[in-house]
């Protein structure tokens, strides 16, 4: 099973704690063949990519532009990095700066390589 993640960022604190116990759920439902593919943004997206690897799936991260990273918050940057380093695979849409254009052309990507897709 690929199961794709598309979450909001800063969402308040308790709706971060039912959104993590959902998606621990939704993981642990699929077990460890599971394959997640996220852009591992903060929030959701990060918070996926973690379960899916603490549950002994696979990671396969999309890059939405090269600059990507640089628009996420700083405090993120080493989870970022970490999950980046235990992909499996990464998906690059080729584009250069993060702005709609490429977060859409990510998005395309994400959605064309997963059998299903969790919104938060």
């Amino acid at each position: 099973m690929r199961l794709g993640i598309t979450g909001h960022r800063g969402l308040p604190a308790e709706t971060e704690q039912l959104v993590r116990r959902a998606l621990q759920e939704e993981v642990a439902r699929h077990g460890p063949d599971l394959v997640g593919v996220s852009c591992i943004a903060d929030g959701p997206d990060a918070w996926f990519a973690e379960l899916v690897l603490e549950a002994g799936g696979r990671l396969e991260v999309v890059v939405p532009a090269e600059k990507y990273r640089e628009g996420l918050p700083e405090e993120h940057h080493p989870t970022y990095d970490r999950l980046t380093q235990q992909a499996a695979d990464i998906h690059r849409t080729g584009m250069v700066e993060s702005d709609s254009q490429a977060h859409m052309a990510g998005s395309e990507i994400l959605v064309g390589v997963v059998d299903e897709l969790v919104a938060v």
